[in-house]
């Protein structure tokens, strides 16, 4: 316990500490979480009961037939054979290999996971992982829905000691942003990027969100980093 406080101090990716206006009673969320939804990852193959390894934005008969569905507007096609389950582990690969999707040609693969499951309220979501090592990835662990998105990390290719905290709210009526159609979300909560001194690399750590409706706290290794009330950006998250 004494490592993490010495190496994650509590709020170290807020670099402000903003006033808070809360409506009166409490507001804290002091009942104990219900489990839900887990994966241990035990046999030899993804269950795909939970799991499907692309964005399902296409047609309902080819959920995966989209330019987007496997490239996130990326430089990289996301696909199942880089997505493999053994020992207990989850194993998503980057790999330099050519390939083609949509009439584009890509020179790298990668893999993702995407839930089945739809969660329609507030709660807590956690991951205990390693990351790969190397500069140029983009490993996250993101959660998207109401038109928000929270990302409670990404490794934005500063290698696995750099990380990001974010929130967005794309599109809707009213947005400030005057071309969101070009990729600007309408909204946004930005830590920047930070460096706790530690390659996450080199062993597992558990990142979580409690996603509430006052406050969204950020953790890692069960000692907040971050939090945004939501009265800062209303719009963004309630």
């Amino acid at each position: 316990m004494l490592l993490y406080f010495s190496v994650y101090s509590p709020l170290a990716a807020q670099k402000k500490w903003p006033k808070v206006n809360l409506p009166a009673g409490n507001i804290c969320q002091n009942e104990p979480y219900k489990l839900v939804f887990h994966d241990e990852f035990e046999g030899n193959t993804l269950d795909t009961q939970k799991w499907i390894t692309y964005y399902p934005y296409g047609p309902a008969d080819a959920p995966d037939s989209c330019a987007f569905c496997r490239t996130h507007v990326g430089n990289n096609i996301y696909r199942d054979s880089n997505v493999t389950v053994q020992n207990g582990l989850l194993m998503l690969k980057s790999d330099r290999q050519r390939g083609e999707w949509f009439g584009k040609t890509y020179d790298h693969t990668s893999g993702l996971v995407h839930s089945r499951q739809i969660f329609r309220t507030f709660g807590k979501y956690e991951i205990r992982c390693r990351l790969s090592e190397g500069r140029q990835q983009w490993p996250a662990f993101w959660i998207f829905g109401w038109n928000t998105e929270i990302d409670i990390f990404e490794f934005i290719c500063g290698g696995p000691q750099i990380l990001e905290f974010s929130i967005h709210k794309w599109q809707e009526e009213g947005c400030p942003n005057k071309n969101p159609q070009k990729g600007r979300p309408c909204f946004t909560s930005h830590s920047g990027r930070v460096n706790f001194g530690v390659d996450f690399s080199k062993d597992f750590h558990k990142f979580s969100v409690e996603y509430e409706p006052n406050m969204i706290k950020f953790y890692i290794n069960d000692v907040m980093v971050r939090y945004v009330p939501a009265t800062m950006i209303l719009r963004a998250i309630l």
